[in-house]
C-alpha cells in the first residue's frame, strides 16, 4: 500500500464545549464531500489510507476527534449525555457544508461513530447524499456481567466520571495483528471508559433501532461477519427496517471489527469507492 498522504490539521476552539481537532484531506474540484466519524477508543488520524482511497476518487475528505479521544478536548471517553456526540459530529459537519459548492456530501461511521452518525440523521435529518456505516455499534457483541451492569448505572448516576476497563481486546478488531500493536503503542488512543459514557452508549442502542425507519437517505452498511465486538445482527435488524430507497449491505464473511484495517482492507475499501462512484457525478 503506498504511504498515506497528510491530512492538514486545525483546532476549532468552541464556546462551552471541549476544543475539536480536525482533519481534511483535501482534492481540487473534488465530486463529491464525506465526513468521518471514528468509534470508540480511537482518533481520526487512523483514517490516511481510507481518506487517501476516496481521494483517488475525486473526494475531498474530512474527519475529526469527538470530546475525549485523540487531540480533542474533554476528558477521556467521557460525554454528559448521547447528544454531546451530535453536538461534536454537527460542528464538523458545519465546516463541510460551509466548503461544498452544490456537490454531494455523505457521513461515513464506523463502531460507536456509526451510532453517533445514525443518530444524527435521525434526529436531524440533513441533506446529505448518502449515510455509509462500518461495523455500526447498534448492539454490543460481548455480554457484560450482571454485577458490571448494575455497578455502571450507579456509578453512571453518582459519579459519571469514573474511569473503568472497557474490557475491549485489540486483538479482536483485526487479523492484522500490527493493527493492535499500533494502537498499543497510540498516545492517543486510550481504552478506559467512564460509566457515563456507558450508559449513554448503551442506551441509545434501541432508540437507533426503533427508529430505523426515520433513515431514508441512501444508505450502505459495511459489516463484518466475525464481529466480537458489535453484534451484526443488530445492525441487520437496523438495516432492514431503514426506509431507504436506495439501500446495500455487504457483510464479509470471518473479517473482525475493523474492516478497514482487515489483511482483506483492498477488496472493502475497493466496495465502498464503487459504491460511492455510483452516487457521484460524472468525472469530466
Amino acid at each position: 500500500m503506498d504511504e498515506p498522504m497528510q491530512a492538514t490539521t486545525r483546532t476549532q476552539s468552541r464556546e462551552g464545549a471541549p476544543d475539536q481537532f480536525q482533519r481534511r484531506w483535501a482534492v481540487e474540484n473534488p465530486r463529491g464531500r464525506i465526513l468521518l466519524v471514528h468509534g470508540f477508543a480511537e482518533h481520526s488520524g487512523r483514517y490516511s489510507h481510507v481518506a487517501q482511497r476516496l481521494n483517488d476518487l475525486g473526494l475531498d475528505v474530512s474527519a475529526f476527534d469527538l470530546r475525549g479521544h485523540g487531540e480533542s478536548g474533554g476528558p477521556p471517553i467521557f460525554i454528559s449525555r448521547f447528544g454531546d456526540y451530535l453536538d461534536d459530529l454537527s460542528c464538523a459537519l458545519e465546516s463541510v457544508v460551509r466548503e461544498a459548492k452544490g456537490e454531494p456530501v455523505f457521513l461515513l461511521g464506523h463502531s460507536m461513530g456509526g451510532q453517533i452518525a445514525t443518530r444524527f440523521v435521525q434526529q436531524h435529518q440533513p441533506p446529505l447524499s448518502g449515510l455509509i456505516l462500518s461495523s455500526p455499534a447498534f448492539g454490543f457483541a460481548v455480554k457484560v456481567p450482571l454485577w458490571k451492569a448494575i455497578a455502571g448505572r450507579i456509578f453512571s448516576k453518582f459519579w459519571p466520571a469514573l474511569a473503568l476497563p472497557s474490557g475491549l481486546n485489540r486483538d479482536l478488531l483485526s487479523h492484522d495483528p500490527q493493527v493492535a500493536k499500533d494502537l498499543a503503542n497510540d498516545p492517543h488512543a486510550h481504552v478506559n471508559a467512564t460509566a457515563r459514557w456507558y450508559t449513554e452508549c448503551l442506551d441509545v442502542q434501541p432508540r437507533l433501532l426503533e427508529d430505523a425507519p426515520g433513515v431514508k437517505i441512501p444508505l450502505l452498511c459495511m459489516l463484518a461477519g466475525a464481529d466480537a465486538i458489535a453484534r451484526t445482527k443488530a445492525s441487520r435488524d437496523f438495516f432492514e427496517a431503514a426506509q431507504s430507497k436506495d439501500k446495500e449491505c455487504i457483510e464479509y464473511p470471518g473479517l473482525y471489527h475493523e474492516i478497514f484495517n482487515e489483511l482483506e482492507r483492498d477488496n472493502v475499501l475497493q466496495d465502498l469507492a464503487d459504491w460511492l462512484g455510483r452516487h457521484l457525478p460524472a468525472q469530466p
